[in-house]
């Protein structure tokens, strides 16, 4: 199990990968030419990836909610074909009733598990943070629930991505053992 404790933001691998590039072709190797070794990057275990997969769903999820944009294309390599429809069906049904949500949630505390290819991860999540807004009431007040466990199962699809195919119900026995 790999455990990830991030927000939403992330430094992209690459950036940093660039960053440590520049920095190892600006020193002297004191006039050799001898080609330096250079260390292999190593490749993510499918806990990493379902990690990573955590934080990606969320930033998905936050941000088509926050436009309102109901394209299933922004979740292409995030869910599977039937999540997507989960998750567009949601945002219409939002649209139809007038309903924005504005600020973003925090998620921290990620645990994942992987074996074969089905998988699952849970993490903490605060939606405190990610307001609601809904048409025609100006007075709606979307209630403060603190800290709460958030789960889903994953599958590896045939390209070997992971893609989230359903969200976790709370009474789901790996959501209740997260403590948050």
């Amino acid at each position: 199990m790999v455990r990830k404790n991030q927000s939403l933001r992330r430094v992209p691998a690459a950036l940093l990968l660039s960053g440590a590039l520049v920095l190892a072709g600006c020193s002297d190797d004191g006039g050799s030419d001898d080609p330096t070794p250079t260390a292999t990057p190593k490749k993510a275990t499918d806990e990493e990836k379902l990690a990573d997969l955590a934080l990606d769903f969320w930033a998905v999820r936050t941000s088509s909610q926050n436009a309102g944009n109901d394209d299933p294309a922004q979740f292409a390599g995030i869910t599977s074909p039937r999540m997507t429809e989960v998750e567009v069906s949601r945002l219409k049904r939002y649209e139809k009733l007038g309903v924005k949500r504005m600020g973003k949630p925090e998620v921290t505390e990620v645990e994942a598990t992987a074996g074969g290819t089905e998988g699952f991860a849970v993490m903490c999540l605060n939606e405190d943070g990610w307001g609601v807004k809904v048409e025609g009431d100006p007075d709606f007040k979307q209630p403060d629930n603190g800290t709460v466990a958030f789960g889903f199962a994953a599958e590896k699809d045939d390209d070997g991505r992971w893609l989230v195919t359903e969200t976790l119900s709370e009474k789901d026995k790996r959501v209740r053992a997260k403590k948050c």
